[in-house]
């Protein structure tokens, strides 16, 4: 992964007034929560559009410069996104400082290709038991998804999270857990109760 560069400008104003002034403005309010204190900022929307467009999401590490009446560059995750409800802009960002050569804890998103050969050709269904896996890594080593290729999945089979391999990341889970199963035909599996009776 790499780091991603936002300018901000030091503000030294708070309040929702405020805030909605720099909105009218054009720009969105946020917040600096970092070692030496928290810091009010203003971003230009565009900017942070791109970088919250990224494929690593709200994982992206971020090289945050700001300016103004005090002036510094550090590294940050956006932890709180507040959009409008309805046109969906970007109200407000909350960032935490990081330190790249320290663990954190990450939510990856789970993206599913294919259709398994269980769904297509024996009358399985699809039922997926996790749509993210925690994981813990240092900032920069964090995927931005795990892609899962499901295909060769028949009909009683599963993915489970001990199926990913573990790249410079640690999974905060279950090696168990299911994360993808594909369920037996209903016909297929009451045949196999009556023999189990049997």
């Amino acid at each position: 992964m790499e780091a991603q560069t936002l300018s901000a400008d030091f503000r030294e104003k708070t309040g929702k007034q405020y805030a909605k002034e720099l909105r009218r403005e054009g720009k969105v309010p946020a917040v600096l929560y970092g070692k030496s204190g928290n810091f009010p900022l203003a971003l230009n929307p565009k900017e942070l559009g791109h970088i919250l467009s990224c494929e690593t999401k709200l994982n992206t590490i971020i090289k945050l410069k700001y300016s103004g009446d005090k002036s510094g560059e550090v590294h940050v995750k956006a932890v709180e996104i507040q959009k409008n409800p309805i046109k969906r802009n970007v109200l407000h960002v909350d960032f935490k400082e990081v330190e790249l050569d320290k663990p954190l804890i990450a939510k990856v998103p789970l993206i599913i290709e294919g259709v398994s050969v269980g769904v297509k050709l024996e009358g399985g269904k699809l039922s997926q038991r996790k749509t993210f896996l925690t994981i813990e890594c240092l900032p920069m080593n964090s995927p931005a998804n795990f892609t899962l290729d499901i295909t060769h999945l028949h009909a009683g089979d599963s993915l489970k999270v001990s199926d990913i391999e573990e790249k410079n990341f640690k999974f905060l889970e279950d090696k168990n857990s299911e994360i993808i199963v594909i369920s037996m035909p209903k016909a297929v599996e009451e045949e196999e109760e009556e023999i189990e009776m049997i």
